[in-house]
């Protein structure tokens, strides 16, 4: 439209196809992030996600799906406000990475931390103390605390205004049912520093959860209602 040099292109015919700058084969999403850029790509049938340099094609790491927690979909992303950071859910354990590099080294893939909630749910129940002070410990959990299936990481965000990952996870309760726990969790140290019961959790309807500074709210949904339930922290 218009005349040439100052008009507006509205069709363009392509006699041939454009040279091809990136091509990778996976079986999953690919994402990119981290400086310099790196992407994620996997192969299900490995069990395996690659972390990939994008300048150079070659691999700087490699995460290993857990064979004994693949009840559940793995997730792997990129951290919410650093990209130089990858998280890797599975089950109920969540792992942190960091691309690192020096000066004249390359580029490489660390584990930051990894929490197995699970497991410190079963040395929660472990462990009781009594009106007197005295810590008492269990040999052995009940056997439902075992049940993969039903522990699982339902949700992962992040508050940048205090620096806390939060996580909602499900576990096994005996013949209670399913018990969520909201873990609060000091993102530069992976350590948890505290735990909020969810006692409105519905395993058969959709939960929703969401935190913001003090406030917690879980929405329970169904296909004709929805319930919301408010929180509010309070320091002690």
């Amino acid at each position: 439209v218009g005349q040439e040099d100052f008009g507006i292109p509205i069709t363009v015919r392509m006699k041939e196809c454009p040279p091809v700058i990136f091509a990778v084969r996976s079986e999953t999403d690919v994402t990119f992030g981290g400086t310099p850029t790196v992407f994620i790509c996997g192969q299900r049938l490995a069990k395996a996600f690659n972390i990939m340099s994008l300048l150079t094609g070659e691999e700087i790491g490699q995460v290993c799906a857990d064979a004994e927690k693949s009840f559940h979909k793995d997730v792997i992303e990129f951290h919410f406000d650093d990209y130089q950071k990858i998280l890797y859910i599975t089950g109920a354990t969540l792992r942190c990475y960091s691309i690192s590099h020096g000066y004249d080294s390359p580029q490489s893939l660390v584990t930051l931390y990894n929490i197995d909630f699970k497991q410190l749910y079963i040395q929660q129940k472990q462990t009781i103390v009594t009106q007197y002070g005295r810590v008492v410990k269990h040999r052995k959990p009940p056997p439902d605390v075992f049940d993969d299936f039903s522990s699982a990481i339902q949700d992962v965000d992040y508050e940048n205004e205090v620096d806390l990952l939060h996580a909602v996870v499900t576990l096994p309760e005996g013949q209670d049912g399913t018990k969520a726990i909201l873990y609060f969790i000091d993102e530069p140290t992976g350590r948890v520093i505290k735990e909020v019961p969810l006692p409105t959790w519905e395993p058969d309807e959709d939960n929703s959860v969401y935190y913001e500074l003090d406030c917690i709210v879980h929405v329970v949904e169904n296909y004709n209602r929805a319930l919301c339930h408010y929180y509010r922290l309070v320091r002690h």
